[in-house]
């Protein structure tokens, strides 16, 4: 059977040609994959309308022979003018996009010190995969997690430093950022052209490989791929074509030397014990190991030495590259054309949480890029002190006659000053007894199973005999086959209860179908007003309550509305909306006017949910007997409003869950869900769900939520 978490790029190539499966297979089978999964770990933000199409076009092309080698909420609706040129590439190798990776926003340097890693105002929180609330990192996140978990074949990236090597290694996979200029960035968002790649996410060397080999070429679009600086006129880089996995071979690290510079690595017990491991097995794979090696000038503290001059280029280049970025754009909603543009709009904008994460960084950069010009002394003194810097790899592999560097993933080596190419592959993992340590968001940093990795680094167009060694030393080492993910595809089964609702309800279960009427058309705000004044004293009536009082409501559709970002998509993430702290403190919120009496007595919070029309068939509505729900299944998760900071659960897979559906649910039939009761203990998961006849159905569902708290 096919494991689209663990098959090779070749694996799926050599299915396709022996017609063991269709591309129109492949596609649905991760499309469901990332309907089962994408709920929770939320790596993908967007999957491409047209991909079914795109798969039945190639099916047809092989059957006659032919075969084929920023998640800002401002750019919602935004519609390029061109397509980048490294999609350009995949699409004429014969890959097919899947959809968008949801990564850290603007690559995160809008706040890089408040750790916004792996969040997006358009896709939320993403989330690692080998232990609880794990950090992905980032500001590949999405792109690490998805490939990771089998969400695709394999995944593009850019880094300016670290935001390949890192997701990659907490997701354990590969992470390859090629020699800068090997891929083109035209059409992809950049910090700084000196430092920014194009790279590839894949579960084996030999896929990042592969990938690389199709996007890789000279692009008259993108100067750096013709002509770098740097390379002072010499014609280094590879020839056109090149196929950067005919190296790969597993004694391809025999009588090489490679230096480690020692001073540069932070002390980790766990990495250090396991770094020296790998190299023990560098060596035994046929490498000599020089240690202890030392920069010239570089050490983990230099960039703190007349600091405001060493970061000067870079927020000089971030403002003008945002700038060109924005400006390719031939429908641009929120008319961003330049940082300053972008910063008031991130003000205003509730989704951005401008207040949690502000966004230091672009302040500076603005105020850098409105004083110096990048014909200015002080602009061309830091851009050289950067590149002096990044000089200090080839030099040092010079010195000492080595062919490459090697350190723990997280060790700045100066490798993104010089644009010179790194490969991150899977070193171990933390053992079950490690401390866990934990991000400014309270999400897991280091700690109990979260993977390790080894980073190769090479001299600038060095990338071919680079991913050689990186491969020998996967094949020989192999540390992926023994991770486990926190996070797997089940099958479950739902109850259908349309012949036995009666017997359901908010004290046994925790939920309820009830009959209720109204006559508002839930299309104006002022209709909804009115609903949700009804909808309170009616719940109220039912549970003989002393107060009922709504903090939100959501209206949700299918696919949700590219016209209008208030109308969500339908949540397919099996969730609690809310812990019991959190739902306290909502109650001390809603009700002020009694102070701490609010909590002496019983409290519930409550969703009430109802069809816009029915019946409906393609995406009900499931919820789990509360009963069945043990404390051991829910993980915490933060979920932030503009006006409040609350908690919610996330669900782990328990057998002893049970699930039921009402099929055919009409817009007169209300379902109250447990979100809290303090009196019966009750908390129900619910989720959207996808119904095999959603493909027939002349309308996609849409519903209205709203929750309320509820006293007495």
């Amino acid at each position: 059977m096919l494991s689209l978490s663990n098959s090779s790029i070749r694996d799926l190539l050599a299915g396709l040609q022996e017609r063991k499966f269709t591309s129109v297979d492949l596609v649905q089978a991760y499309l469901t994959r990332i309907e089962q999964v994408n709920g929770v770990v939320k790596a993908v933000n967007a999957v491409t309308p047209d991909v079914i199409e795109t798969a039945r076009k190639y099916d047809s092309e092989r059957a006659l022979g032919t075969l084929r080698g920023a998640g800002c909420s401002g750019l919602v609706g935004a519609r390029p003018k061109f397509e980048a040129t490294a999609i350009e590439k995949l699409r004429s190798a014969g890959a097919i996009i899947l959809g968008k990776a949801n990564c850290s926003e603007w690559v995160n340097f809008r706040a890089p010190e408040k750790s916004i890693s792996g969040w997006s105002a358009v896709g939320g929180q993403g989330l690692g995969i080998y232990a609880k609330n794990q950090s992905p990192s980032g500001s590949s996140s999405g792109s690490a997690v998805a490939t990771s978990l089998g969400l695709a074949a394999a995944a593009l990236g850019t880094e300016t430093s670290g935001s390949i090597c890192s997701p990659a290694r907490v997701s354990g996979v590969v992470g390859l950022k090629p020699t800068v200029g090997l891929t083109s960035r035209h059409g992809v968002y950049c910090v700084t052209e000196w430092e920014d790649s194009v790279g590839v996410l894949g579960r084996t060397v030999l896929d990042a490989a592969t990938v690389l080999t199709a996007i890789a070429g000279i692009d008259e679009l993108d100067s750096f791929t013709s002509a770098d600086p740097r390379d002072e006129g010499q014609n280094v880089r590879p020839a056109e074509g090149m196929d950067f996995t005919e190296s790969c071979g597993t004694d391809s690290l025999r009588g090489l030397r490679i230096g480690v510079p020692r001073h540069c690595i932070k002390q980790d017990g766990v990495v250090t014990a396991q770094f020296d491991e790998a190299l023990r097995n560098l060596e035994t794979l046929g490498a000599t190991v020089i240690d202890n090696l030392e920069f010239s000038l570089w050490s983990p503290k230099y960039s703190d030495i007349e600091r405001a001059e060493w970061r000067l280029a870079l927020r000089k280049e971030l403002r003008e590259n945002m700038g060109k970025f924005l400006e390719s754009f031939s429908v641009n909603p929120f008319e961003l054309h330049n940082l300053a543009d972008l910063m008031e709009y991130t003000k205003k904008a509730p989704e951005e949480l401008f207040e949690r994460y502000d966004m230091k960084q672009w302040v500076q950069a603005e105020d850098v890029g409105k004083t110096f010009s990048l014909e200015s002394e002080e602009y061309k003194r830091s851009r050289e002190r950067r590149l002096t810097i990044g000089r200090q790899i080839q030099e040092l592999l010079a010195t000492h006659d080595c062919d490459f560097l090697v350190a723990p993933s997280w060790t700045d080596t100066t490798a993104n000053y010089g644009g010179c190419p790194t490969v991150s592959v899977p070193m171990g993992c933390y053992p079950s007894d490690s401390p866990s340590k934990y991000t400014p968001d309270k999400l897991l940093d280091t700690g109990p199973n979260v993977p390790t990795s080894i980073l190769f680094i090479g001299k600038r167009w060095d990338d071919k005999r680079l991913i050689a060694a990186a491969y020998a030393y996967e094949q020989g080492t192999r540390h992926r086959d023994a991770f486990k993910s926190v996070i797997e595809a089940y099958a479950v089964h739902i109850a259908n209860v349309r012949a036995d609702v009666g017997r359901f309800s908010l004290d046994t279960q925790g939920f309820q179908w009830i009959p209720h009427h109204t006559g508002e058309t839930l299309r104006t705000e002022k209709s909804i007003d009115a609903y949700v004044e009804e909808m309170e004293d009616f719940v109220k009536s039912v549970l003989n309550a002393k107060a009922a009082k709504t903090y939100q409501y959501q209206h949700r559709k299918v696919g949700g509305d590219p016209h209008n970002k208030q109308i969500r998509p339908a949540s397919n993430m099996i969730h609690i909306d809310m812990t019991p702290k959190s739902s306290r403190d909502r109650a001390l919120q809603q009700f002020p006017e009694l102070t701490d009496k609010v909590l002496d007595g019983r409290i519930r919070v409550l969703s009430v949910w109802r069809p816009l029309f029915g019946p409906i068939d393609d995406y009900p509505l499931a919820v789990c007997d509360s009963e069945t729900v043990a404390k051991e299944d829910l993980v915490e998760s933060d979920h932030i409003f503009p006006d409040f900071q609350s908690e919610t659960y996330c669900v782990l897979h328990n057998d002893r869950h049970r699930w039921y559906y009402l099929s055919g649910q009409m817009r007169d039939e209300v379902l109250l869900i447990t979100n809290y009761d303090s009196e019966t203990n009750k908390r129900v998961p619910h989720t959207g769900f996808k119904m095999p006849s959603s493909e027939e159905v002349a309308r996609v569902r849409e519903s209205l939520e709203i929750r309320m708290v509820v006293l007495g």
